[in-house]
């Protein structure tokens, strides 16, 4: 009988790949979850950076506790903000990136040659 030996080896075959597609598929979702959530941690931080600068024209509010309740507005957590000078705001966010941990992002923002100084 030749090609007995032969006889289901197509079922293995198949067996490996199938199971190499579903790893690199698992693999390509991952990377992608990642990506997204340190685009989501870095909209988040401009967003954050933003909002504190501009309380910074206005005086209304200090401006690490605005750019904390923007960064809680887009699910993201303040680690850290520092007013630099009168106008310019540096601000540290992440964003949960399970099974990882967290994504981080970091934004600078200030305003340039008096604008918002007012008359």
């Amino acid at each position: 009988m030749t090609g007995s030996r032969d006889r289901g080896s197509v079922t293995v075959v198949a067996a490996v790949l199938i199971a190499a597609a579903l790893g690199l598929a698992g693999v390509v979702g991952a990377v992608g979850g990642v990506a997204v959530a340190r685009a989501h941690a870095q909209g988040a931080a401009d967003l954050a950076a933003l909002g504190a600068v501009s309380a910074t024209v206005s005086d209304a509010e200090e401006p690490c506790a605005v750019a904390d309740e923007v960064a809680r507005r887009n699910t993201a957590t303040l680690v850290r903000c520092e007013l630099r000078g009168s106008r310019t705001v540096h601000v540290v966010v992440k964003v949960p990136c399970p099974p990882w941990g967290a994504a981080f992002a970091r934004a600078r923002t200030g305003l340039v040659g008096g604008v918002g100084s007012g008359p």
